[in-house]
């Protein structure tokens, strides 16, 4: 069984990758440091020694509980951003570049936690004494980091990457971004700055309203009316349109799309040349044509 299954499924869809924007490594461990579970999505941390690095977030951990007595979240060093969740006596890491979105990286650690707290429950008391290698949980891990666990993959991303690429040939528009409410960026044509730059501007809003999701996943077990209903709140903490004119007059329009099961943010880059009033007209017509194509499947 071929196990980056996700690339080849990136490929077809024509989804978005950026070679400085990728999740490198998960680490498991117990609260001890013991490492009970490892995997390497790229080469760039293979050559780190796992107890060594593993000892580490062990202390980091500690050192963080005794000074602030809050749980560490998330640490930056140089160009990478390492990510931590404490969950039933796990601590799960991921170590990412730094540009990889922070709200991305906290989705990613509760997805991760909860399917291997349950595959690991379902172990017995033997699984204290086990360092754990499944290809299921590669396969589907690898899945989640690429944010191919989403249903926005499976309905029309070609046709929209295609609709897109087809404006900016006609020099309607300059660039565009489409993401979602987890900062899973599936395409962007934008200049990088603006990418990160819109990116950070929505995890504040997206982050308070998804930990209020997770305290409910928490404590009533993921019940899917509560999800439901908090998945609707996140998605009405977010502006339903915003402008930005930028200093060399070009218009930054945000807008937010909603499908029934999921919803989309869209950024679109304007030309100078182009008025206020048409670049308002235009992202009407585009968001309204992305709709129509959500509905249909690649």
């Amino acid at each position: 069984m071929s196990i980056p299954i996700d690339k080849a499924i990136l490929k077809k869809k024509g989804l978005f990758r950026s070679q400085d924007m990728e999740i490198h490594s998960l680490f498991i461990l117990q609260e001890t440091g013991v490492c009970i579970y490892s995997i390497h999505f790229t080469e760039r941390l293979v050559e780190l020694d796992t107890d060594l690095i593993t000892a580490l977030f062990s202390a980091l951990i500690s050192f963080s509980k005794d000074l602030t007595s809050r749980q560490l979240e998330f640490i930056e060093m140089i160009d990478l951003k390492i990510s931590f969740k404490i969950k039933e006596g796990l601590i799960f890491v991921l170590i990412s570049d730094i540009t990889v979105s922070s709200i991305f990286l906290l989705d990613c650690l509760e997805k991760i936690s909860l399917w291997f707290i349950s595959y690991y429950n379902r172990l017995g008391p033997s699984r204290e004494y086990l360092i754990i290698q499944d290809k299921r949980l590669d396969i589907v891990f690898r899945l989640t980091i690429k944010g191919m666990i989403h249903p926005f993959v499976y309905r029309s991303p070609k046709a929209i990457i295609k609709y897109f690429n087809s404006l900016i040939s006609k020099d309607e528009i300059v660039g565009a971004a489409v993401f979602s409410i987890t900062g899973i960026i599936f395409y962007s044509s934008l200049p990088k700055k603006f990418l990160l730059d819109s990116l950070k501007e929505f995890e504040n809003i997206s982050k308070r309203g998804l930990n209020e999701l997770y305290s409910i996943y928490d404590k009533e077990s993921g019940t899917r009316e509560s999800i439901k209903q908090v998945r609707e709140r996140v998605r009405n903490m977010f502006p339903k349109e915003k402008i930005s004119i930028l200093n060399n007059n070009q218009k930054l329009f945000y807008k937010i799309i909603s499908h029934k099961i999921f919803s989309l943010i869209i950024i679109v880059l304007f030309d100078s040349k182009i008025s206020l009033g048409m670049a308002d007209v235009s992202l009407k017509n585009i968001a309204r044509n992305i709709k129509n194509l959500m509905k249909k499947r690649d």
